[in-house]
């Protein structure tokens, strides 16, 4: 079931298809604000920019990196475990439901399925880093080196 602003639907199923969720039954008419007037209960992501990561104690922070291996193999942050969002419910039991995650994608589209799973099975402390690794990559937060294998012998 989608729930996305008024008018954006075919967007949305567009973008989730593309991540490998195409089985979408149906959407709330109204978006969010037709649920939210009814009082039925609601529930939020919390949301810190690549900047606010950055200025945390390095030591005490989990990240999650839920591109593609793919993506997460050519250059991610140095201590982020990759489980990404294509692969969750294989892997989603090996998330610690009593830790805190920061989690990411390239932008910000994957993050939020992904949290919004897991909070569906239980997870609470789970932070989106807004505009994912596009934004993680402008700041001084340690990262690999890129990696490329086009070199001509």
């Amino acid at each position: 079931m989608i729930v996305c602003p008024e008018g954006r639907e075919e967007e949305v199923v567009t973008r989730l298809a593309r991540v490998g969720y195409d089985n979408s039954v149906g959407f709330l008419k109204g978006s969010f604000l037709s649920w939210e007037k009814t009082g039925r209960k609601i529930d939020t992501i919390i949301q810190e920019t690549a900047k606010e990561l950055e200025e945390k104690n390095k030591k005490e922070i989990n990240i999650l990196d839920v591109r593609k291996s793919t993506e997460y193999n050519v250059e991610h942050i140095e201590s982020a475990k990759n489980k990404p969002l294509n692969d969750l419910f294989n892997h989603y039991k090996e998330i610690d439901k009593e830790k805190k995650y920061h989690i990411h994608c390239a932008g910000g589209y994957r993050s939020v399925i992904y949290i919004s799973i897991l909070k569906s099975k239980g997870y609470k402390n789970l932070i989106d880093v807004i505009g994912g690794y596009a934004a993680i990559k402008r700041t001084n937060i340690p990262k690999t080196e890129i990696i490329c294998s086009n070199t001509k012998n």
